[in-house]
């Protein structure tokens, strides 16, 4: 009886010693996952809340690259698992540059089905391009349903460079900026600009993505107030005109 027992005994400490063994590595994984190049970014918190829920990630050098350049593929993904979309890879088949083996098809998929991009053309979606500041705004504001309601209200005039902004997307940036999603660059000359053409950078991507999961409704009820606020102002709302559809990015959505 009592070797079994301490047979028993020995067993058990045995099973303890391997379920400790197996669950260590992943908490010295998880403490080493701490991104080396993200000290200075303005992001720091977004990138570490957005890592940790599975939507962002950095590289195998356990490097983020803040400041580089997103392409189309990568910012896909993002507003994909942001929005809690399927994965819908059937969707994305008239794109002859997306192919069918490749990680991101079934995200481009997904924003296809929900009316957030229908592509660069008719059969590209130009996955390896870098996004520009002004679609990265566009792609966020669609993915509120806010695309109609930038559409009727006056276009910002507290951005010096608002000018420089593509049609396709002034309404839908002067409303992130009235809203408080975007803000704008300090200038040289003391001005506020938001730099339309530039590259984004995957840490501006990054504390969009955040604020779009975290605070949604509250940018949502903004823009609804905003919205009301001109109505009351006792003329119908005024309609930003837009350039005139086609069948790339640069006239229907990007």
């Amino acid at each position: 009886m009592l070797f079994q027992a301490a047979r028993r005994k020995l067993s058990l400490m045995i099973v303890f010693a391997l379920l400790v063994s197996t669950l260590t590595p992943h908490m010295v994984f998880g403490e080493a996952a701490q991104f080396k190049d993200i000290t200075g970014s303005y992001a720091q918190k977004e990138i570490h809340s957005l890592t940790e829920a599975g939507i962002i990630s950095g590289y195998e050098d356990n490097s983020f690259k803040p400041k580089k350049a997103m392409s189309r593929a990568e910012l896909a993904k993002i507003i994909v698992l942001s929005l809690g979309l399927e994965a819908n890879a059937d969707q994305a088949a008239p794109f002859k540059d997306v192919a069918a083996n490749s990680w991101y098809r079934g995200y481009v998929g997904a924003l296809v089905k929900a009316g957030i991009t229908e592509g660069t053309s008719a059969t590209t979606f130009s996955p390896n391009a870098n996004v520009t500041r002004e679609e990265l705004v566009v792609f966020f504001i669609r993915a509120f349903e806010l695309d109609e309601t930038a559409k009727k209200l006056p276009v910002v005039s507290k951005l010096s460079d608002i000018s420089e902004v593509s049609e396709w997307a002034k309404a839908q940036v002067s409303l992130a900026f009235k809203n408080g999603f975007i803000n704008g660059v300090q200038g040289s000359d003391g001005t506020l600009k938001f730099k339309p053409k530039e590259h984004a950078e995957r840490q501006a991507l990054a504390r969009l993505a955040y604020e779009f999961k975290t605070n949604k409704s509250v940018y949502v009820e903004k823009s609804k107030q905003l919205l009301a606020e001109e109505v009351n102002k006792g003329k119908s709302p005024e309609v930003t005109p837009t350039a005139t559809p086609a069948t790339t990015d640069h006239g229907t959505s990007v």
